[in-house]
């Protein structure tokens, strides 16, 4: 079912697969009622696509709140950041209070291995990886302008109907192109 929620792309192809076949089945055989039928394919297609538009699922939350998150880093504002973090996550809002304001953000852009998976529960956790360009300069190192690519974990957790980040980890960008089971690439 999330599936016909998080992409309109599968009531589109069964819609339009549909009533191209009711359609070819009114001109072969002239009965109305594959016509009518094909009326109500196009409907029910028209409103599955409409739901879809209108559901926001929790992958897609996550997305949204990921994408708040790399504003937020953009424009180097770290209460914006802490804001960001789920409020149990003490060590992780220590961490960005003393690491964050020796980097200076100009841009950053998620590749397109963005992957979200969601565990049920109360609170609801979830878990995204992904690969990230970050283009920016670190002050304590007197590093200037550099491009920097990482594979990013950021994991969520549910709070206030929000999702917030309750731990995350970085590593080198091969890491989300490797075998899971082996070091093979």
């Amino acid at each position: 079912m999330t599936g016909l929620l998080e992409s309109p792309l599968p009531a589109l192809l069964g819609g339009g697969l549909m009533t191209a076949i009711l359609i070819g089945g009114w001109i072969h055989t002239a009965k109305l009622w594959p016509l009518y039928a094909s009326v109500g394919v196009i409907a029910v297609t028209v409103l599955l696509v409409l739901l879809e538009h209108h559901v926001e699922t929790d992958r897609e939350k996550i997305a949204s709140t990921l994408q708040d998150l790399i504003q937020v880093v953009e424009h180097n504002d770290l209460n914006g950041l802490l804001e960001h973090i789920h409020p149990e996550a003490i060590d992780i809002q220590q961490k960005a209070r003393r690491e964050f304001p020796n980097y200076r953000f100009n841009a950053i852009s998620v590749r397109p291995n963005l992957e979200v998976t969601t565990r049920g529960g109360s609170p609801a956790t979830a878990r995204a990886t992904f690969n990230v360009v970050a283009d920016g300069s670190i002050a304590d190192l007197g590093m200037g302008d550099a491009t920097v690519r990482r594979y990013v974990e950021l994991d969520f957790k549910q709070h206030a109907g929000t999702w917030k980040v309750v731990n995350y980890a970085h590593f080198e960008p091969l890491r989300g192109m490797r075998d899971q089971y082996s070091d093979r690439y």
